[in-house]
């Protein structure tokens, strides 16, 4: 038994240091404190209120815009004047001007023409009222030869057989001179009226074309009907499509430019169908501009369409997603107008009294989550679980308590 002592105090020795050994491995990779807190960026746990939120990208649009037209009726017509496209103006101010020169001499052609219509009626009435007046003499002249007849055939008894018979030819041929009188009367007058009825239609027609005529020349003129960004519209040339410019010839009733209503101003997107289930009506969102950097515009979400639509301006093969539409919550003083690039930050749910924690403060390790919680100036590691996960903060359900601090970088990685 004594031969066997040192042997077996051996055997304890090499165990002791073995699991000696193993325990330091565990406190190593397991229990070791991290690097001092001082290496490691950190952040404090806080009770706050969640927000998950979409990030959708597009553009503004205007529900209502007016199209400036040049004017109709009048023949080829050239561009003398263009404000520069993206030009703001403000209600009245004058945005194109046309080469009105051709439409001047027409109107001064429709005005003699309807000058010289109504000088005709003037005379054809003038001719009238004396040819009446020439009838209605006529007329009494006959009336007069007449009942002169009736006289002298009412002394029949005295006279001679031949000079009766006379006088009674004489009232014949004055009752029928008084028959044409009357009849040439109500010819002329009919004559007459009818000569003026044709000439007024003349006249009407003549001065319907001074009506068209002034009322083109008005529009030579393109006025702004309300304040905004003036878009220039554009028209295919032999070298492409183009847009007008100053010099330009431009057809009766072309579409110029365009006026929107920025009153009427939103946000239109696209979003898939995963996106499109996490949207709905009143979400509240931020809108964001290209040519307003660095600034956030409230607003809420409008309306979004219930059936997908092919988005051609995407590369193939071409997605069905849906139509999103935002509005601005209030009037916007920048400079936005239609066409610009935007995006909107839409908030989808909201987590009352939550515990929140960045991102990057927690790390999977063998299937697990786990944070890093500062004790003393050393980490200590923490299984937690995550409820709600945003773009840059997380819900914490447990393992986490506001005020803790954790670390935003793995402290027991190599590096840091």
């Amino acid at each position: 038994m004594a031969e066997n002592e040192p042997s077996r105090h051996g055997w304890r020795a090499w165990a002791a240091a073995g699991a000696g050994v193993t325990a330091f491995v565990f406190f190593v990779i397991w229990v070791r404190p991290a690097r001092p807190a001082v290496s490691i960026p950190t952040a404090v746990a806080w009770r706050g209120v969640f927000q998950d939120q979409l990030k959708l990208r597009g553009e503004l649009k205007a529900r209502r815009s007016i199209i400036l037209s040049a004017p109709m009726r009048a023949g080829q017509l050239q561009i003398v004047s263009l404000v520069p496209d993206g030009t703001s103006v403000q209600r009245g101010e004058v945005v194109a001007q046309f080469d009105s020169s051709q439409l001047k001499d027409q109107l001064a052609e429709d005005d003699s023409t309807l000058a010289t219509a109504e000088a005709e009626i003037r005379q054809s009435e003038a001719q009238g009222r004396l040819t009446e007046e020439q009838d209605t003499t006529a007329l009494k002249t006959a009336e007069y030869n007449l009942a002169s007849a009736k006289l002298d055939a009412s002394k029949q008894a005295i006279l001679s057989k031949i000079d009766g018979e006379e006088a009674l030819v004489k009232v014949v041929d004055a009752k029928l001179a008084l028959g044409q009188a009357r009849e040439k009367l109500k010819m002329d007058r009919a004559s007459s009226a009818a000569a003026v009825v044709d000439q007024k239609q003349k006249r009407d027609e003549a001065a319907f074309n001074v009506r068209q005529d002034e009322d083109a020349l008005a529009k030579m003129s393109l006025h702004a009907p309300l304040a905004g960004a003036v878009t220039i519209l554009s028209r295919w040339t032999p070298n492409g499509r183009q847009t007008f410019r100053p010099g330009d010839q431009a057809w009766s009733g072309a579409a110029i430019a365009e006026l929107p209503d920025l009153s009427t101003l939103y946000f239109d997107a696209r979003a898939d169908e995963l996106d499109r289930s996490q949207l709905k009506a009143g979400q509240p969102a931020l809108l964001q501009a290209g040519a307003a950097p660095g600034q956030d515009f409230p607003g809420q979400v409008h309306q979004i369409s219930t059936l997908a639509s092919v988005d051609f301006s995407a590369p193939w093969p071409f997605p069905r997603d849906f139509e999103v539409e935002v509005d601005f919550a209030g009037k916007v003083r920048a400079k936005l107008r239609p066409g610009m690039s935007a995006s909107a930050l839409i908030t989808v749910k909201t987590v009352a009294n939550a515990v929140l924690i960045p991102r990057q403060a927690v790390f999977q390790e063998n299937g697990r989550t786990v944070a890093y919680v500062e004790q003393g100036g050393k980490f200590e590691r923490r299984a937690v679980e995550i409820g709600e996960r945003g773009e840059r903060v997380l819900v914490v359900t447990r393992g986490l308590e506001p005020g803790e601090r954790v670390a935003l970088k793995d402290p027991t990685a190599g590096g840091g």
